[in-house]
């Protein structure tokens, strides 16, 4: 397991941990531009394939458009999205080329529902880029909570199209 650089150590010769890395990611907002900057071109988001028939996209995300289109997802599901974090982390492992994080998240939906999901995640490396993303939830939970009722489902399913529409995605591309 790799450790933090060493703080003693000159400013020269430290360079980011993968850790490091990740956290700078989340901190930026995974699909702003600060965010996209931190994966490589061809970057690969992988989700279980539950999620991907849940919110009716497909899967795997792939490339750094498709990043720029994550914000979408979280933003149709999430009315307090971008609010103060809401995340909490229980581990960040490193080991050669991956990171793997523990974290949950509170979320209020646009339901009036409140929202509170695990999250696993393994990031793969490809240099100083996050080259792949596994990011694995309890899928059945965010339907049960969030899109539970035609109401819900045809209200993300709005947001969604609205929001593809202001950044020119087209319909059929993550």
């Amino acid at each position: 397991m790799a450790a933090s650089p060493d703080p003693a150590a000159p400013a020269a010769a430290q360079k980011p941990s993968r850790i490091d890395l990740v956290n700078a990611w989340f901190k930026a907002h995974l699909d702003s531009e600060a965010g996209v900057a931190c994966v490589t071109e061809d970057m690969v988001f992988n989700m279980p394939p539950s999620c991907g028939r849940a919110l009716t996209m497909g899967l795997p995300w792939a490339g750094r458009d498709s990043l720029r289109r994550l914000g979408i997802l979280d933003r149709a599901l999430y009315e307090t999205y971008g609010q103060a974090s809401t995340m909490n982390l229980h581990f960040t492992i490193e080991e050669g080329d991956y990171v793997m994080m523990q974290f949950d998240s509170r979320f209020g939906a646009w339901n009036g529902r409140q929202y509170h999901n695990y999250y696993v995640m393994t990031i793969r490396f490809e240099g100083d880029e996050i080259a792949e993303v596994w990011d694995v939830t309890d899928t059945a939970y965010l339907e049960e909570t969030i899109l539970d009722t035609p109401e819900s489902r045809a209200g993300y399913d709005e947001r969604v199209a609205r929001m593809r529409a202001e950044m020119k995605a087209p319909s059929d591309v993550w």
